[in-house]
């Protein structure tokens, strides 16, 4: 018998995509500090949200600036496509929000951080 109540079922809906990437990102409140950029390495990645690395705890609820990179991908029109081709680099600059975020199992002294996109910055 299959559980069909709402708390068995996924939450997610987008389909997660495992993708290796350094990207950066800046808390809304360090926006009148101009070298407030931190990098990250990116793990994955949905249409919803990402999850990444970053040397630092962050709070849930902060708000950040993401700007992630994709090889392999292109901008066309507000839309990434996948090419497949290396030399193409598809740029993504999004507004998320910090759903949690704790102490990274497999990368001593790093934090994980799963973030939900909340907007998209052209």
């Amino acid at each position: 018998m299959v559980d069909k109540t709402p708390q068995a079922q996924e939450r997610r809906q987008y389909e997660r995509l495992s993708k290796q990437a350094t990207i950066t990102y800046r808390c809304m409140d360090e926006m009148a500090n101009d070298h407030a950029n931190h990098d990250a390495r990116l793990c994955d990645f949905s249409g919803g949200g990402a999850r990444f690395l970053t040397n630092e705890l962050l709070s849930k609820n902060s708000q950040l600036i993401l700007n992630l990179e994709f090889n392999g991908w292109q901008n066309n029109s507000g839309e990434l496509l996948w090419t497949g081709s290396d030399s193409d680099v598809g740029k993504l600059k999004a507004i998320g929000i910090v759903m949690w975020c704790s102490t990274s199992a497999d990368k001593t002294g790093f934090y994980e951080a799963g973030v939900r996109f909340v907007g998209r910055v052209s």
